[in-house]
């Protein structure tokens, strides 16, 4: 035995009892002669990523407006006018202040810090990467399209880009997701075709990861912003899954269950927006979120 219990009597309105135990003695019985069997230990949790998405009818998937790139936030009717707007003079506080970060954008970094840093995975997934895919885009410099193309590539070495408990649907792999898709997206159509298959798979991949881990909630840890419509944090995955869903979809049947959710996401995001303009830290929170929830509407309202 482990341990002795004494239980007193129930008695009406009594407020305490006491117990008085003196002069213990315990005498032993014969060994067991039934050996205790534990019980089995519990199964594994199931994966976080299913074999396959839902099937749904043809009539519940969104249809794409187009199926060129690039598409997200530049378009390929608005990009003439970009590249134009951007050689005017018009333009040269932007371009200037624009070709400052240019530089510090360009190299691939050491490690990636974003697998356990959501300040790193903004730094490079929000800033760097789509500043060099940009300045690509809207110059031709080959420089930069081969610096898009390398950070591409250190990309898909990562299995996933956010460590536990939040594996590949927190914050961070949230930001990369959006600089990843938009690099994507804007060098679409001069990537090598196996290389840009396999990113577009990738790009797919982490899409799922973060519907299903994240807004399903089937990754383990606190889920502290599935349940807020109006938390930043929700937002910043938002752009992520929708950038990536929106670059990467190519008409497949099996895609379009996520392509429907990722639209019916955003759809409830916009229905509780709050009518003042704040979030739910106030209007000064908006600085960390807004950002990330207009690119994802842009480009739902570009492409859808």
């Amino acid at each position: 035995f482990a341990g002795i219990v004494f239980f007193g009597d129930s008695t009406d309105g009594a407020k305490n009892q006491t117990l008085w135990v003196d002069d213990v003695s315990v005498e032993l019985g014969g060994p067991m002669n039934i050996k205790p069997v534990p019980p089995p230990p519990p199964p594994p949790p199931p994966p976080v990523l299913p074999e396959k998405d839902p099937a749904v009818s043809a009539a519940e998937v969104p249809k794409l407006k187009t199926d060129v790139h690039p598409r997200l936030i530049v378009t390929a009717a608005t990009l003439p006018a970009l590249r134009k707007f951007y050689a005017s003079e018009e333009a040269k506080p932007f371009r200037d202040n624009f070709l400052s970060y240019l530089a510090s954008s360009y190299d691939v970094p050491a490690k990636p810090g974003f697998l356990k840093d959501a300040t790193d995975g903004q730094r490079q997934g929000l800033w760097r990467l789509p500043t060099v895919a940009l300045h690509y885009l809207l110059t031709g410099e080959k420089k930069s399209f081969d610096a898009t193309v390398a950070h591409m590539k250190w990309l898909m070495s990562i299995p996933h880009w956010e460590d536990a408990p939040e594996v590949s649907s927190g914050m961070s792999a949230a930001n990369v997701m959006i600089g990843a898709a938009l690099a994507f997206d804007w060098t679409y159509n001069e990537l090598d075709p196996v290389f840009r298959e396999e990113f577009r798979k990738k790009l797919w991949y982490q899409a799922r990861y973060q519907y299903h881990g994240g807004h399903l909630m089937k990754n383990p840890g606190i889920h502290y912003w599935q349940n807020d419509p109006q938390a930043n944090h929700r937002w910043h995955r938002d752009a992520g899954l929708t950038l990536c869903v929106l670059a990467a979809y190519n008409g497949q049947e099996e895609q379009g269950w996520l392509l429907a959710e990722t639209l019916k996401e955003l759809r409830f995001i916009t229905e509780w927006l709050p009518e003042d303009g704040t979030s739910h830290e106030s209007a000064s929170y908006l600085v960390f979120g807004a950002v990330h929830l207009t690119l994802a509407l842009q480009a739902s309202d570009d492409c859808l």
